[in-house]
């Protein structure tokens, strides 16, 4: 990367000890861009400053301009942070954040600082940069040319699945279906051609070489028996997989050097990925089906939630009959049932993406807005319920069975926060009048203070015979006494001279300055007291984390399953019959994303029948663009 002329990207003598530190924590993190904390800002410095500046289009300027060498930095205020960060993830870089790990005002020499959290394009955890409708998974595999395994964590829902793999085109396949933001890879493959196939395959995820001892059985197992308190993976059915744990103690050591912690709290449940389990579709079938973009046509769903798991459910279709049938039933009553599913979608438009937002109140990294809006989003599941009353298909009555309308994580929240706090933790305003008697006590003397002041001036006239006397405050002096040029042959003896003016003196009492020192401190301790009681109330939500993204799960199922009765009324599509048979037989049918997308002309439907006996298969011909190939990805779509 260029640097600009008269700079330098290398550090250079005569450091200061600030700077002395900065390049011994950057020197743990050479892959990452290293955010720097100094008071209201992160900095960064040197080849990281030179590249942020032009990525994230920033001023670069320079310490110590006058020497030879200037230091090139640049930075971004400590309260915006995120949406810097976000760019650089979604670019494929990793963040390093660096935080004072001490008070300044109590610290002796440097502040300690170090690294509380490294952020990658798989463990990014900003709401507003994710992709609302998709998951954010970091995945990892092995192949040693006939069999391996490959695992996947999803870090805010929890999710951690793992696939055994038979075939190389096994590997590409899920690659493909899951789609995740980062790879971690044995260092040893990156030169074989199925590493260099992947890469350019999937060329905008992140891939991160690991050393064979990250992927060690025995390490791996090791963790997997930590993270999950078990002293034995019989449960899992893991005794012959050395590979299948190696990826998944490879993911868990990645997450946790990463997360700064020892056991992810909320990651509870590991599962398989039954290919058997679902019909098995293809990278190729997959585009040329284009499975994505129905999801688009289909959606209609109205939270994050949902809309994931329509996704899912077209990626990976049902194959158990059963299973389809209960879906097909809730639609279908959810069609018929015209007024409580508007009442649904009424409630349901309120609920943000509480799955996630679960995910970091378990990581314990959400802020008070992200609270609230939990608050606000847990406080319609009641009602939401109550719509479900009258609902008799198995699916809707199964949903309302382990319906949680997470009453605690309401009165948790409600009686501890304001209704709109503040974006910054750390400068008061976020906790709610009468949660602590402390806190009330001290913001008693805040806002007394004008009463306060009225009653100390009115005094100091009457002592001093000074009418025009005034007790002010300003950032730079505090508080003062002000008396005008022509009363000064009137000051009591115990008056300090602060100030002089053009047409007045400013003065100081042992008084006021006693007042001054407790409202200033007052201030303070409110700022950390309030900062306490938050830090406290995310240690009161944390348990609940897992309780919260079961019902969010809830909520999207219902979510999903209502949008897909509102699709089936708006598009006119009828319910299927299945058999177990050969015999596909479709009257009027419609290819569903061309229907949607085609303004200019009407689509017209068409017949198919397949019955396995006489007619065993179909001769399609006709003139370039009469519909050949619509008529065939129609069929496979239904």
């Amino acid at each position: 990367m260029l640097v600009r002329e008269g700079m330098t990207a290398t550090p250079t003598d005569n450091l200061t000890p600030m700077i002395r530190q900065y390049l011994e924590i950057k020197e743990q993190h050479k892959d990452a861009f290293l955010f720097f904390r100094m008071g209201d800002f992160y900095e960064m410095f040197f080849d990281d400053a030179v590249n942020a500046s032009k990525i994230l289009d920033i001023a670069l300027t320079a310490r110590n301009k006058n020497e030879p060498n200037p230091i090139p930095f640049c930075g971004v205020p400590h309260h915006s942070a995120s949406s810097y960060i976000a760019r650089l993830i979604e670019k494929g870089y990793k963040v390093a954040i660096c935080e004072q790990t001490e008070d300044p005002a109590l610290a002796k020499g440097l502040v300690k600082r170090e690294v509380v959290q490294i952020i990658t394009p798989g463990l990014a955890t900003d709401l507003e940069a994710l992709p609302k409708n998709e998951k954010n998974y970091i995945s990892c595999f092995q192949w040693d040319g006939k069999s391996g395994a490959l695992a996947f964590f999803d870090l805010l829902t929890g999710e951690f699945k793992y696939s055994r793999l038979v075939k190389q085109e096994e590997l590409f396949d899920l690659y493909s279906l899951i789609t995740p933001q980062e790879i971690l890879y044995p260092d040893s493959i990156k030169n074989l051609p199925l590493f260099v196939l992947l890469k350019e395959r999937f060329p905008k995820t992140l891939f991160v070489p690991l050393s064979g001892w990250v992927l060690d059985a025995v390490y791996g197992e090791k963790l997997v028996k930590e993270q999950f308190q078990t002293t034995s993976l019989a449960a899992f059915g893991l005794e012959e997989s050395p590979q299948v744990i190696g990826t998944l103690g490879a993911i868990l050591h990645y997450v946790r050097e990463h997360q700064k912690m020892t056991r992810i709290p909320h990651l509870k449940k590991l599962e398989q990925y039954e290919k058997d389990s679902f019909l098995w579709i293809g990278e190729e079938t997959r585009r040329n089906l284009e499975i994505d973009l129905l999801s688009d046509v289909l959606d209609l769903t109205l939270t994050p939630m949902g809309g994931r798991l329509l996704r899912e459910w077209l990626r990976r279709p049902q194959i158990d009959i059963q299973v389809i049938n209960h879906r097909l039933d809730a639609v279908g009553e959810l069609q018929q049932k015209g007024r409580e599913l508007a009442a649904i979608g009424k409630s349901l438009t309120s609920i943000c993406d509480i799955e996630r937002v679960a995910g970091k109140v378990s990581l314990k990294n959400v802020s008070a807005r992200e609270l609230v809006m939990l608050k606000d989003s847990c406080e319609v599941l009641k009602q939401l319920g109550e719509n479900l009353a009258n609902f008799t298909s198995p699916l809707l009555k199964g949903i309302l069975e382990k319906w949680d309308p997470l009453s605690t994580v309401v009165a948790e929240i409600g009686r501890t926060l304001v209704d709109e706090p503040p974006l910054s933790l750390k400068d008061g305003g976020l906790i709610r009048v009468g949660f602590s008697s402390e806190l009330d006590e001290l913001r008693d003397i805040i806002h007394g203070g004008k009463s306060s002041v009225l009653a100390m001036e009115e005094r100091e006239r009457s002592r001093t015979g000074i009418n025009s006397l005034k007790v002010r405050f300003n950032k730079v002096f505090g508080y003062y006494i002000e008396i005008t040029n022509s009363h000064l042959d009137k000051i009591p003896t115990d008056y300090i001279r602060k100030q002089t003016l053009v047409n007045a003196e400013r003065f100081i009492t042992p008084e006021l300055k006693e007042y001054e020192g407790k409202v200033l401190s007052a201030e303070e301790r409110i700022k950390n007291l309030e900062y306490e009681l938050f830090l406290e109330l995310r240690e009161r939500l944390a348990p609940l984390a897992s309780q919260i993204q079961e019902q969010a799960c809830r909520v999207g199922l219902l979510d999903l399953l209502s949008s897909l009765a509102k699709v089936a009324t708006t598009y006119r599509y009828v319910r299927p019959k299945l058999t177990m048979g050969k015999e596909l037989v479709i009257t009027q049918g419609r290819h569903p994303v061309i229907e949607r997308l085609s303004s200019r002309q009407a689509f017209f439907p068409n017949d198919t029948l397949l019955d396995g006996e006489e007619n065993r298969f179909l001769i399609i011909t006709g003139p370039n663009m009469a519909g050949k190939s619509t008529i065939m990805r129609q069929t496979a779509l239904i």
